[in-house]
């Protein structure tokens, strides 16, 4: 039940995004901080306004008990805002694209954090570039 209620959400969030162009886009490589990671993480505006993450095909990085993905102006697992947890939805390899919440501008954050919340521990991390 609980996979297929991840596969609504994705195909819910798929389907939102259709026929939508994007206007600007910053990438940010991702870093290992205290675990490893691969692939790049993208923030990109999309022609009508709204904002969304997306982290590429060869993103891949090791499970963990409470890993969130926060956008911030510090490489910090404090402050910010965060975007989803990957715990929650099990996915920690492959593309995945999610809308970030409207009151977050392009250019508020700097940097994408990712932080396990029960251990409070530094994950990742990545600077977005202009």
């Amino acid at each position: 039940m609980k996979k297929k209620l991840h596969l609504l959400f994705f195909l819910l969030l798929t389907f939102n995004l259709f026929g939508q162009s994007v206007d600007i886009k910053r990438d940010a490589a991702l870093q290992p901080e205290d675990y490893s990671i691969t692939g790049t993480a993208s923030l990109e505006q999309l022609d009508n306004g709204n904002l969304r993450l997306t982290l590429s095909d060869n993103f891949t990085t090791p499970r963990g008990p409470d890993v969130r993905i926060i956008l911030n102006s510090s490489v910090s697992g404090t402050g910010g805002v965060e975007i989803v947890n990957l715990s929650s939805i099990s996915h920690f390899n492959g593309a995945l694209t999610v809308d970030v919440d409207p009151s977050v501008e392009l250019e508020d954050y700097d940097f994408i954090v990712f932080y396990c919340v029960a251990f409070r521990q530094l994950w990742a991390s990545g600077e977005f570039g202009d």
